[in-house]
């Protein structure tokens, strides 16, 4: 499954698309799932220029990585709008990477009120990362500003199973059903800001939970915690498009901050669930 080799490029070939190629882009924006219809999604694709309004949203990272492309997705909405957000934009990451197209994100959660006015998006949206991307440049490097937020998050390394549930313990349709495991593994390689993995589970009568995992540390950066909502999306997004790939299917159903059924905690906030039954019922 390319989906579980896939990972984030950062350096890009000068190489420019063809129109053609760009416009495509745009049409994934406007077919892939979405987990509420009232959000409304958009995508603006850049040119990366350094000195343009544009380039200068992008920021410092741009001059780093200079991608020959980036693109900025925003959305409008209520409940939930984060985690949509990064469940539509992981999901055009995957079909760019289908095709050939690599991609890192940039996140800007914490100055998007300075990048909406350089790039003219309503003031009532939200937009969290940038996606840089073009063609992979064959000579990639582990730079030295990721190992610095690897150390800085204490997360040089994916979390296993284990740590990622919430009462650290295996479920046993995790040791005897391969699907699901393998569809728990797309989530658990799915990127995040500094690679902090904000991301819990919990399989509960036979219903599965993903929870949005709060840390005190990311308040340096990320003071409303966007960059967790969002790449708790990012990894539902996997997760999703790991059962299509194994030809299975289920829905995400959200869960309202007053449900009862999944009450508030401090550190793990319930996001979504879907039943695991509908997964056994598909042959």
């Amino acid at each position: 499954m390319h989906l579980l080799s896939r990972h984030s490029i950062r350096r890009y070939r000068p190489d420019l698309m063809d129109e053609a190629d760009l416009s495509k882009i745009i049409d994934l924006s406007k077919k892939i799932i979405s987990l509420s219809a009232n959000n409304d999604f958009f995508i603006q694709i850049f040119n990366y220029l350094p000195d343009t309004p544009s380039g200068k949203a992008l920021g410092g990272f741009g001059r780093i990585m200079k991608p020959p492309y980036f693109f900025a997705p925003y959305i409008s909405g209520g409940t939930d709008s984060l985690v949509d957000l990064g469940f539509r934009t992981q999901q055009i990451v995957l079909e760019m990477w289908n095709r050939g197209i690599g991609s890192c994100y940039v996140g800007c959660a914490h100055r998007q009120i300075r990048v909406k006015q350089l790039l003219d998006i309503s003031g009532q949206a939200r937009i969290i990362s940038f996606v840089i991307f073009g063609e992979p440049d064959t000579n990639q490097s582990l730079r030295a500003y990721q190992k610095i937020s690897q150390f800085f998050t204490r997360s040089p390394k994916r979390l296993s199973f284990e740590e990622l549930f919430i009462d650290k313990k295996l479920p046993s349709i995790l040791r005897k059903d391969y699907v699901f495991k393998k569809i728990l593994d797309a989530g658990r390689q799915a990127p995040s800001a500094t690679n902090s993995q904000p991301w819990r589970f919990e399989c509960k009568n036979d219903k599965f939970t993903i929870f949005a995992h709060q840390k005190k540390l990311a308040n340096i950066y990320d003071l409303q915690q966007g960059y967790s909502f969002h790449d708790t999306g990012i990894c539902m997004a996997n997760m999703s498009m790991a059962a299509k790939a194994l030809g299975k299917k289920f829905k995400w159903q959200l869960v309202n901050s007053d449900d009862k059924i999944h009450p508030l905690s401090e550190t793990n906030l319930p996001i979504a669930y879907f039943e695991i039954d509908d997964l056994r019922s598909q042959s």
